[in-house]
């Protein structure tokens, strides 16, 4: 969906760079994040905004090695003929950041992508994650002679900024699944809360009153769809996620008439998982998300709107 506007601002920041500095770059790689996260001593950001197309968006210039960054700058001090002092590093690749982006949203701005952007921020020590609600996210890797430059481009449907902070019970007697989940979740925004059974979780709704709750089926005390049962008695608004090893027929037909959303099959499937969560906070329907392997009967019947 992003492409042409990814492949237009690499053009603009590799011509930048030509015109800044005096680096020699041999080759340019742009692929999809794939990595969960990733370590940064140094970052540049730059975060823009194009509001008829419900679009925001940050560019990253990143440096796992402080020597990069260091001589990155004095190129540019170099070229340009500024003073080649590391006390004005921030300075000097900030005023990159700065002209590169202006020059590619003024690009982008021919094919209708008309865009505002904020002043550039430093972030020592920082680590990135992948997932992001709602948008994608590419690399873009730039061979140097001796090192390479680290760019990552990311977009977001502004619509989705409505799920920061919303807040996810997760249900499960696992330790390990709790606190996977507990990261990943956390990670992109939301506020987690978690309860090792069933039991637990009828407590825990009480007071955290979540806006989802992702629910595991066995579990000692008190399985997870008859913990939903008893939730729905007091808070029958809140949606529901199932995420089991089990999908016997029974199972499958008991969350459906308990309007649980989707019926996701562990091992966790991450992208599967974060796209039934946004598809579920963001909409009133039921879906049948079920990780490709189990399909939830089809029922006419839909959640009551939140009030």
């Amino acid at each position: 969906m992003y492409n042409k506007y990814i492949i237009s601002i690499v053009k603009d920041l590799k011509k930048t760079l030509g015109q800044m500095t005096s680096l020699n770059i041999h080759e340019t790689i742009v692929r999809n994040d794939q990595r969960p996260e990733t370590h940064y001593n140094l970052s540049y950001s730059v975060k823009f905004k194009e509001k008829l197309k419900n679009i925001n968006g940050t560019i990253y210039f990143n440096f796992s090695d402080l020597e990069c960054a260091n001589s990155v700058a004095m190129s540019i001090a170099s070229k340009l003929g500024a003073i080649e002092s590391l006390e004005y590093r921030d300075d000097y690749l900030c005023e990159f950041m700065n002209t590169a982006i202006g020059k590619a949203l003024t690009q982008l701005e021919k094919s209708g992508f008309n865009a505002s952007f904020e002043t550039p921020q430093i972030t020592k020590n920082c680590s990135q994650n992948m997932s992001t609600l709602g948008g994608e996210s590419a690399v873009i890797v730039m061979a140097l002679d001796i090192s390479h430059l680290i760019f990552k481009i990311v977009f977001v449907d502004s619509l989705y900024e409505d799920l920061h902070g919303k807040k996810i019970l997760v249900v499960d007697d696992s330790l390990m699944i709790r606190q996977l989940l507990e990261k990943k979740l956390t990670s992109v925004g939301f506020n987690v809360e978690k309860a090792f059974d069933g039991v637990d979780a009828i407590e825990k709704v009480k007071v955290f009153e979540p806006d989802l709750i992702l629910m595991d089926q066995v579990m000692p005390k008190l399985y997870g769809l008859d913990a939903i049962l008893e939730i729905q008695k007091f808070l029958p608004n809140v949606k529901f996620i199932m995420l089991s090893s089990i999908s016997r027929q029974e199972e499958l037909n008991k969350a459906n008439e308990q309007h649980v959303l989707s019926y996701l099959l562990k091992p966790i499937n991450y992208t599967v998982l974060l796209k039934a969560i946004t598809e579920a906070l963001l909409t009133n329907k039921c879906t049948s998300n079920v990780n490709d392997e189990v399909t939830l009967p089809k029922k006419d019947k839909k959640l009551p709107d939140k009030k």
